[in-house]
């Protein structure tokens, strides 16, 4: 693949059309020999069988689910994840590119995929996906750590810069350190490129928030993708992201930090303390060469599940500083501390109901607040072609005052159909059902708009269609009526 001034598309594919995968061959790339010997990559998740057997994506997922789901992984966002990661396969093809790892930080070899591409090697005992491949191991090397490539078998690479890095690695040994922020545009075909629905206007305006502040605060309803925003983007930018979940139990900045134990004379460390010392790191050993630093995005989920100020106070005033130009750092323990260095990002995400915590003024001011929401357009848009698009639509016109729902109820209610419309039942039934589970447990409180979002409930459905989800709302419309409040329980 290489030629004089560093790599060429192999094939003569246009660097626009083809594909760069990262894939590794097995945990801790225990395949890895076989895979070079005899010119394929191989993945496991063999319960599904042949991804060729498969007419559609939607059909190969809900096989996949059925496979996994419960069994091998608990939550369905995870499930959903790992079968795009396999699915990628089936979309390979002469020309695109397969760089092979091990590890967060090792590149095996890159190979040019080639004919036939795809293919099911029922001889092996396991890991039977395969795509064929001519490798090239002259690209072996130790590039920066990718801290997503250790929970991910199959990814697609977008950052140029990273996949620069890997098909020029003389060049980029004499640039080590050196990060170029790809254009706007870039970041958001990146993201376009993705199942996410999300006007191009809040992608800016995240974009531009990160770039002025530092601190942003993604609010708005469940499922809205406020999660997955965070996470996209930060691959698109070639940004290292940690996503740090926060408990409801955190009450001080050791929860969020670690501490020092001084019987024990040690610094007992947290995922974040350390990430904030490689984002140190990176900011110094980039300054040192005169270049930009790659972004570090540091992400607290849910984050007024606990209380912000109890467990961020000290994180947040030293950021605060940071603003006004100081060079600032955390203390961690007698003679340790941390730099908060220009290249790290806070992200927090919020829900705002009667779980949470509202968060002190003195919070807002110091973040760029972005509130995301599920438009009517976008929830038409991913239901166009559903037969129950109009219904499901109408329920959403109707309780959308008092208790809206956004793009994960829509997905999990189109996954429960078709595997519902599998065993016998119609999609209505399966509607019914999903309303009665999914939709009208939120509905709930004292406010006159519950009393209306039950009532134009009613009146968008036939009850002979809908009985199940018609008769629950009827006894909370009954309730209001002569408590003042409804709840689905």
């Amino acid at each position: 693949m290489k030629t004089e001034d560093g790599y060429q598309i192999p094939g003569g594919l246009p660097s626009d059309e083809r594909q760069v995968v990262k894939i590794s061959p097995g945990e801790g790339a225990k395949l890895w020999d076989d895979c070079l010997e005899n010119g394929h990559i191989r993945v496991g998740w063999g319960d599904v069988g042949s991804l060729r057997q498969f007419e559609s994506e939607d059909q190969f997922a809900q096989a996949f689910e059925d496979a996994f789901l419960g069994d091998t992984y608990d939550e369905q966002a995870t499930t959903t994840k790992k079968a795009r990661e396999l699915w990628t396969l089936r979309g390979l093809g002469a020309g695109d590119l397969v760089v092979a790892n091990r590890g967060k930080s090792e590149v095996l070899a890159v190979g040019t995929v080639v004919e036939p591409g795809y293919e099911w090697k029922s001889e092996y005992d396991s890991h039977n996906h395969a795509v064929h491949v001519d490798w090239d191991t002259t690209y072996a090397q130790e590039i920066p750590e990718q801290s997503y490539w250790g929970m991910v078998t199959v990814r697609k690479l977008t950052d140029e810069g990273l996949v620069e890095r890997i098909l020029r690695p003389d060049e980029a040994v004499e640039s080590e350190s050196s990060y170029q922020p790809p254009p706007f545009e870039k970041i958001y075909e990146a993201v376009q490129a993705s199942d996410m629905i999300l006007g191009r206007r809040t992608l800016r305006r995240y974009h531009v928030s990160l770039q002025t502040r530092g601190f942003v605060v993604l609010s708005g309803p469940s499922g809205t993708g406020k999660t997955w925003l965070t996470e996209l983007y930060a691959g698109a930018v070639g940004a290292e992201y940690l996503p740090q979940p926060v408990s409801p139990n955190w009450t001080t900045d050791e929860d969020l930090l670690g501490y020092y134990n001084p019987v024990e004379g040690e610094y007992h460390h947290t995922d974040v303390s350390r990430f904030l010392q490689e984002a140190e790191e990176a900011y110094k050993s980039a300054e040192a060469r005169g270049h930009r630093p790659r972004p570090y995005h540091l992400l607290l989920d849910e984050m007024n599940l606990a209380r912000v100020e109890y467990y961020f106070a000290k994180f947040l005033s030293k950021m605060e500083r940071r603003q006004r130009g100081e060079s600032t750092r955390l203390k961690l323990g007698p003679d340790n501390s941390v730099l908060i260095p220009p290249n790290l990002s806070v992200v927090g995400t919020v829900n705002i109901d009667e779980t949470t915590h509202d968060f002190a003024d003195k919070v807002y001011d110091r973040a760029q607040l972005i509130e995301m929401e599920a438009p009517r357009r976008g929830l038409a848009k991913k239901l166009e072609g559903k037969p129950y698009k109009d219904t499901l639509l109408s329920v959403w016109d109707a309780v959308s005052g008092a208790s809206p729902f956004a793009f994960r109820v829509l997905e999990e209610t189109t996954e429960y159909i078709n595997v519902a419309e599998r065993h016998g039942a119609s999609w209505e039934e399966a509607l019914d059902e999903q309303l009665l589970q999914k939709v009208l447990p939120k509905v709930k409180g004292t406010e006159r708009a519950v009393e209306t979002a039950l009532k134009g409930f009613l009146d968008v459905l036939d009850e002979e269609r809908f009985p199940l989800s018609c008769e629950k709302a009827r006894a909370m419309q009954k309730d209001f009526q002569n408590h003042g409040f409804a709840s689905y329980f």
